[in-house]
């Protein structure tokens, strides 16, 4: 699934993927977000990412867990990517963000609520992200 998320991230930024990149999959088990994101790709997608394709979703335990991975001085939130078998991947994340994300990338730079926050797409890319 790590694989999958960075390899759609990399795609969303035009940014090459892998161990020495500014995205990279978190091998099992280490400690922070699933996907690393350093540099350019850190300021582009602010997300702590986290990952899970499982069959019982443990919804509450998963956002706790990606809250625990956000830097305040880095991430502007989490973003959790689930997937069951035979089914598509979904995201869940926090409603104040994504009204955020989606306010942003519709011409208002501080989101709907007016708040400063950092620019996820840079002004570069505008309009709809699907």
């Amino acid at each position: 699934m790590q694989q999958w998320v960075a390899a759609r991230i990399g795609l969303l930024l035009n940014k090459p993927v892998g161990p020495d990149r500014e995205i990279a999959p978190r091998e099992m088990g280490q400690p922070g977000p699933d996907i690393r994101l350093v540099g350019g790709a850190l300021h582009l997608f602010p997300f702590a990412v986290e990952c899970k394709y499982q069959e019982s979703w443990q919804i509450h335990q998963w956002i706790d867990q990606a809250k625990g991975n956000v830097d305040e001085t880095v991430h502007d939130s989490w973003l959790i990517v689930a997937k069951r078998n035979r089914t598509d991947p979904v995201i869940i994340m926090d409603a104040t963000a994504f009204f955020n994300l989606l306010g942003r990338t519709n011409g208002r730079p501080g989101g709907y609520n007016g708040k400063p926050s950092s620019q996820l797409l840079s002004g570069s890319v505008g309009g709809r992200l699907w």
